[in-house]
């Protein structure tokens, strides 16, 4: 784990699954949107776009950034123009609308194998250095084996 001119495998590591979690993630949406049929005029569809990717030092933070019409969370939702704000729930009339769950869904169990893979990454780095320190105290008070 010891870290010479180049970065070390956990970091490869990283930076590969982020690049690829931020290349996939758009085109899983537009999936999700086929799969529900959350499209009327093809809108929504064709404004899932990729937007801003960096990965900062060692890849541990990294910022990623999308963009498809607002009111695609409305139709995930399954809300929009029938309901006016403020109302408490009482349309007067049965909703029509219903919810195309092409995003949240999604989105969050895409997150939490995010959150995962860097438990589990990071977690091995951090174990590597906690054994190596204790190496290295064992060394100097007991000597080499």
């Amino acid at each position: 784990m010891t870290r010479d001119n180049g970065p070390t495998r956990s970091e490869t590591a990283r930076e590969k699954y982020l690049t690829a979690f931020y290349s996939t993630m758009a085109r899983i949406w537009k999936d999700r949107v086929m799969l529900t049929r959350a499209f009327d005029t093809g809108a929504l569809y064709t404004s899932i776009q990729n937007g801003v990717f960096s990965v900062g030092p060692q890849a541990l933070s990294t910022e990623m950034q999308w963009s498809f019409l607002r009111y695609g969370v409305f139709v995930d939702a399954g809300t929009g123009r029938n309901t006016w704000r403020g109302n408490g729930g009482d349309l007067g009339r049965d909703n029509t609308r219903r919810r195309k769950r092409w995003f949240s869904r999604k989105h969050f169990s895409s997150y939490m194998n995010l959150k995962e893979f860097y438990e589990e990454n990071i977690g091995r780095d951090a174990t590597q250095i906690i054994s190596n320190a204790l190496t290295k105290d064992l060394i100097l008070e007991f000597g080499s084996p």
